[in-house]
């Protein structure tokens, strides 16, 4: 909703009250409920507009909290070139298939002594610097 819009809703309603206000004597009580119905509409579009515009806000300030946080988690972490790694904490580790596609930090499970995990997408791979000598079943195959 344009904020145009909601001042010249607005405007209309000033508008209608300053002539009710300078010709209410010299108008029919007809015409005066007419002028107070258009009055009355003027105002709802206008609550409604500000209703909507107080809705795109908050929506929006929703987004940029989200992209903050995306953001600082991004300079949190660091690609290893198997998986993301948190800077502070090495032993954490964040799917490469999730934070690729969606910017999702989705932390890894250990699931058998040296294979990760990903609870979300199911991206599997060997903890960095074992062998993947062993034979892994996935679900599936």
């Amino acid at each position: 909703m344009e904020v145009t819009t909601i001042l010249g809703g607005l405007k209309t309603a000033i508008d209608i009250a300053k002539a009710l206000k300078d010709s209410s004597k010299s108008l029919k009580d007809a015409e005066i409920k007419m002028k107070l119905v258009e009055l009355m509409d003027a105002l709802a579009n206008a609550k409604q507009s500000v209703a909507t515009l107080k809705d795109d806000l908050l929506n929006k300030d929703q987004e940029i909290q989200k992209l903050k946080g995306l953001l600082e988690f991004k300079e949190q972490i660091t690609f290893n070139g198997l998986v993301y790694v948190d800077k502070q904490d090495s032993s954490v580790l964040y799917c490469p298939k999730c934070y690729g596609e969606s910017g999702q930090g989705n932390r890894l499970m250990i699931v058998d002594e040296a294979l990760l995990r990903c609870p979300v997408c199911d991206f599997r791979c060997w903890l960095p610097g074992e062998q993947p000598g062993r034979k892994v079943i996935h679900p599936g195959i």
